[in-house]
């Protein structure tokens, strides 16, 4: 694992970046004090603008992550977690079956709103929501 992908060099470096970005206010607030980004802007949404996007581009290049655990939380019996098929698994193709670097993994899931009972007699129409987000 490189040591750019740890979570405490993460932590120092955003908040190098976010020290950086205070000690640039005093030089922004006398370049809007004097012009604008757009005639229409005040100062204080020229600073604003420029401050948000300071912090959001070194968010972006940082890339933290919030790990999310595969135990049940508030979701309680309505979690559940998905195992896949074995790596060798005929199901797999392209990158999943080429490449040695890229496999499955368990994902948690939740079902909404509630489990399907085992006394049901006809299946449950189910329905796989993958929502897209950070990888």
């Amino acid at each position: 694992m490189s040591p750019l992908t740890t979570q405490r060099l993460k932590s120092l470096l955003l908040l190098s970046s976010l020290l950086l970005t205070l000690s640039r206010l005093p030089l922004w607030a006398l370049k809007y004090a004097l012009t604008r980004q757009h005639p229409s802007y005040s100062f204080r949404q020229a600073l604003s603008i420029r401050l948000v996007r300071s912090v959001m581009h070194s968010v972006s290049l940082i890339k933290p992550r919030t790990p999310l655990p595969l135990t049940p939380g508030k979701e309680g019996k309505n979690f559940v977690l998905i195992t896949p098929a074995p790596k060798h698994a005929s199901k797999y193709q392209g990158p999943m079956k080429e490449d040695e670097n890229v496999g499955p993994d368990p994902i948690g899931a939740v079902w909404y709103p509630s489990p399907p009972s085992a006394t049901d007699k006809e299946e449950p129409l189910v329905m796989l929501h993958l929502h897209g987000g950070p990888t």
